[in-house]
């Protein structure tokens, strides 16, 4: 008796050594030989957890994953005081086996086990992020800065929760078909669009109904402007999709397509209120808030907004330097908790004291520091500040209704397709440039500089088309820099290269800025030109690194300098003038937009060890310029005031583009103003009001016009204006960097402008190139606006990028805008540019409309159009006598065979140029013209009939017939 309990030793010896057979075996690969120990195991002791756990991982390598997996499950079952040890190795499995989607469900059910499990809980946030499932993975990583530090890398997921910077090394496990949604996410960020709503159609996730997945989905549609898929993936919503930023923001942005701002405004703040720095959230709130005229509130909005960009650029460069700057912790840590995020305060702070102060990082100090976070912290408060103090109630998911796709209206681009034509012309440029005298090289300083620029050296210089000698034939005045620029004005004595004006003989151009006394020897930008004293002939302003130049023209072929005010000889960076009646007093003003007003621009670019420079000087590192108007006194004096809502409070932006008409139909001009990383300007003078006089209010949040499709402000360059969608309103279209998408702002019945760059086709002929000079041309008169744009990048990075890029024609077409196969045998096309400036005319006045295009190192390129096309055409020039000359805001309707075609006589015409000042008009086979129709600035419409084609005419105000030009 007494030795009865060997057999039982030997069973327990037998055992383990069959379980060390089995793990050997499994090891090895030898899994036949592995199930035969492990089977004499479970016989054994069916129940024996560890035996269980080896048996689904033999299974597991023989390829028999759900085998595997529902041995595991019964284990669980059997023997459920092991269950977190089974669930953990089902996740295991199931990443090993490529299925993160099953992995996450293991492991969220061992955090319902141990909701304190704070490992498991970063390892489900790593794998949120891995699927580009950010929301998931940020509100894991909330919880986690209640409890544990955190990483760097998991705080910038919250302060930047639409960027691709949560994959770390610990989550390498993804497959191909894991990465289609992280693609896709990257396709969103890059402004692809079409490809990203192409790779979520195939994203499995997508076809699973995944509820993050699907909202994507829909914010992609939104921006797409597709409104039968936007309807079909409405029609699916679940109330599961709730919890997600991006299904609020979808449908935020239908409710404002539709006109209906309060419900777009309960929905962004839903978005918002779910994801607190989701920053294209926050713009488009306060973009909404300032639509329905809360704008106060939406100023507060927008500055959020403008806070959470500079922290995540902050947050980038403590990303890669996490040593370089104590300060950015403080920074981070009193943003962070001005924001209502007191954890992430926190977290900052210790990470702060971990690499600065290690001796006091103790967790003793952490708990403490939680502690006083905890304290601060008030769900209700938390959303008050998220929303800026801003009262709204969020929008529900019971307050939805089932029609909302019959809240929605069509988009633009399906009515703009009804009435666009295909071209059957090709187009035919030469760059006759050199043949015809127009001999022009800009020069950005002295020596050139090639690459490594200043701000200002890569930016070029403006072109003026102006019949300054009023023979008929449009002269150019070209623009120069040509010196080294210092806070002393300039650094040698004279200039490498003057300013130039070109004279038009007909079939040639001779340089005579000389003998016209029209050289201004400053370092110029932008150009324009127009009648500021009103005699007849067009003066020039010259836009200046310093005090800009008025040239007024005496009428004899010269110019003289004028003499101007203190307050126009204060030196600023002016990118761009315009001369137009901005008050109407039926005389003009003098505006000009200015890009940064700071000296430090000046300073040499600072190199690191391997030759490169530290820093990239760009415009968010300095401090931007006031924009100006100048209003006519009368007696050829001026008055100076800033561009901007308050005298009180300049409203600085670096100011790129500008555009001067009248957008609205109704009595004034307003100032379209393409701002450079900033949200645009979009003025209106507050001409009603005699309190306050040469006031103006900003519209450009309001009508639609002051971001990009994603909402957030873009780097805008060029503007172009036409009336793209034949609908009898300006439109306007704007050109960006690469990456984003151009701009095209097509107006509504309402007044607002909805950006219709994606349906239109422009958005995937865009994002490749950055956009300067832009001009609507009808290329081959057949009625239809087409595209001229000019690309060129800012700097040579030596990255893969293209440094030059090539010259655009977007023909406008049934199909959208396509990009414009030119002649394989004209030199200019057949190479990248760095293009700039870029102004519309017809040199030769034969009817079909030409451009000039400057350079950053090339000569100025004339591009005359040679298309052969049997299509009519008119030319018109406005003499306006009781409004001002130009007749800037003037709109001119053209019926000819039961169509109408408007057009608009603007002025600033985009990037550092001034157009021709006639209005060309396209009129496809049309025979003659019906009636021609101008509504003058000052609210009177002038009617002629019957009027031939092929022509220009000059229609003077008040006189009913039109001149015939030879």
């Amino acid at each position: 008796m007494v030795a009865e309990p060997e057999p039982r030793l030997k069973s327990v010896d037998s055992l383990e050594s069959r379980l060390a057979d089995a793990e050997r075996f499994l090891e090895s690969g030898q899994y036949g030989e592995a199930t035969t120990a492990i089977e004499a195991v479970l016989i054994e002791q069916p129940n024996h957890g560890y035996g269980q756990l080896l048996s689904a991982q033999i299974k597991h390598g023989q390829g028999n994953t759900r085998e595997a997996l529902a041995i595991l499950n019964e284990a669980e079952e059997n023997s459920p005081e092991y269950a977190e040890r089974f669930i953990n190795e089902s996740a295991r499995l199931l990443i090993s086996d490529e299925d993160i989607i099953g992995a996450i469900t293991q492991y969220e059910r061992l955090l319902k086990i141990s909701p304190g499990d704070t490992k498991t809980r970063r390892l489900i946030a790593s794998l949120f992020n891995q699927l580009g499932l950010r929301f998931d993975a940020n509100e894991h990583f909330r919880v986690l800065c209640r409890s544990v530090p955190m990483e760097i890398h998991e705080l910038r997921c919250l302060l930047a929760p639409t960027s691709d910077v949560g994959r770390t090394k610990a989550t390498q496990w993804a497959s191909q078909s894991d990465q289609s949604l992280v693609d896709a996410l990257a396709d969103l960020n890059r402004n692809r669009i079409e490809e990203c709503v192409a790779q979520l159609r195939n994203e499995p996730l997508v076809q699973q109904k995944n509820p993050a997945a699907m909202c994507l989905l829909g914010f992609a549609l939104s921006m797409q402007r597709d409104d039968d898929a936007f309807t079909r993936w409405y029609a699916q919503r679940e109330k599961a999709w709730d919890r997600y930023p991006d299904f609020w923001i979808a449908i935020g942005n239908a409710m404002t397509l539709a006109g209906k701002h309060d419900d777009g405004i309960r929905a962004y703040a839903a978005a918002v209120a779910r994801e607190p720095m989701h920053r294209s959230a926050v713009l488009r709130l306060g973009q909404s808030l300032a639509a329905v005229g809360q704008t106060d509130d939406a100023k507060l909005v927008m500055a959020r907004a403008k806070e959470i960009g500079d922290l995540v650029e902050l947050v980038g460069e403590v990303a890669a330097a996490p040593k370089s700057s104590a300060n950015a912790f403080n920074i981070l840590t009193s943003e962070q908790s001005r924001m209502g995020q007191p954890y992430q305060a926190w977290a900052w702070r210790f990470i702060g004291t971990s690499l600065f102060d290690p001796r006091s990082a103790t967790m003793q100090h952490h708990a403490m520091g939680l502690a006083s976070a905890k304290s601060l912290f008030d769900r209700d408060k938390q959303r008050s500040v998220s929303l800026c103090h801003v009262k709204v109630e969020p929008l529900t998911y019971a307050d939805l209704r089932s029609d909302l796709d019959k809240a929605t209206e069509p988009i633009a681009a399906s009515d703009s397709q009804r009435w666009s034509q295909n071209s059957s012309a090709t187009p035919v440029y030469q760059n006759v440039a050199q043949r015809t005298g127009l001999d022009f090289r800009y020069i950005n300083a002295n020596p050139v500089v090639h690459k490594d620029f200043l701000l200002h050296q890569a930016l070029g210089a403006g072109i003026a088309c102006i019949d300054f000698d009023l023979d008929g034939r449009v002269d150019v005045y070209a623009a120069q820099g040509g010196f080294n620029v210092s806070p002393r004005k300039r650094e040698g004595s004279e200039p490498a290269s003057s300013n130039a004006m070109f004279r038009n003989l007909g079939n040639r151009f001779v340089e005579v800025c000389t003998k016209a006394n029209s050289d201004d020897l400053g370092y110029s930008m932008g150009v324009t030109a127009g009648d500021w004293n009103q005699d007849g002939f067009q003066d020039l302003v010259i836009g200046n690194m310093f005090a800009n130049t008025l040239m007024i023209n005496q009428g004899d072929g010269t110019f003289h300098k004028a003499t101007t005010g203190k307050q126009w000889n204060r030196g600023v960076y002016t990118t761009g003038v315009a001369i137009a009646d901005l008050n109407g007093d039926a005389l003009p003003e003098i505006l000009e937009v200015n890009y940064v007003d700071d000296e430090r621009i000046f300073t040499a670019i600072k190199y690191g060890a391997d030759g490169k420079p530290l820093r990239y000087p760009g415009p968010t590192q300095f401090r931007a310029g006031v924009d100006r108007v100048f209003f006519s006194v009368g007696d050829g004096s001026m008055a100076s005031s800033i561009l901007a809502e308050s005298p009180n409070d300049p409203d600085r932006r670096a100011a790129m583009g500008l555009v001067v008409g009248d957008f609205d139909g109704k009595p004034g001009n307003e100032v379209f103003v393409a701002n450079d990383q900033t949200a645009n300007h979009f003025w209106k003078a507050n001409r009603s009001d005699v309190d306050i006089p040469n006031r103006f209010t900003d519209l450009a949040l309001v009508q639609g016009v002051g971001l990009g499709v994603r909402g957030m402000p873009l780097a805008s360059m060029g503007v172009a204006v036409a009336d793209f969608d034949h609908n009898g309103r300006p439109d306007l279209h704007v050109t960006t960097f690469n990456d984003e998408l151009s701009n095209h702002f097509l107006q509504q019945p309402s007044g607002a402008f909805d950006d219709q760059v994606v349906a239109s086709g422009i958005g995937r002929h865009s994002r490749e190139h950055v956009g300067f000079g832009t001009q609507a041309v009808d290329f081959d008169n057949n009625s239809t606006e087409d595209l001229w744009v000019g690309n060129g990048h800012i700097e040579d990075f030596n990255d893969g990028q293209d440094f030059k890029m090539p010259i655009q024609l977007l023909i406008h077409s049934q199909d959208g805008f396509q990009q414009a196969d030119l002649p394989d045998d004209e030199p200019f096309f057949q190479a990248k540019h760095l293009s700039r400036a870029l102004a519309r005319l017809d040199w030769n006045n034969d009817g079909l409309v030409d451009v000039v295009v400057g350079d950053l190192e090339e000569p100025l390129a004339l591009l005359e159009n040679q298309t052969e096309t049997s299509n009519g055409w008119v030319s018109i020039q406005l003499v306006g006598t009781r409004c001002e000359r130009d007749a800037i805001g003037a709109k001119i309707e053209v019926q000819a065979g039961g169509e109408t075609l408007n057009s608009f006589v603007c002025t600033g015409d985009g990037y550092m140029c001034r157009n021709q000042n006639r209005v060309f008009v396209g009129l496809g086979q049309h025979a003659k013209i019906d009636s021609l129709a101008v509504d003058w600035p000052d609210g009177t419409r002038q009617v002629t009939t019957s009027l031939s084609v092929n022509q220009h005419i000059i229609v003077t105000q008040g006189i009913d017939d039109v001149f015939v030009c030879d």
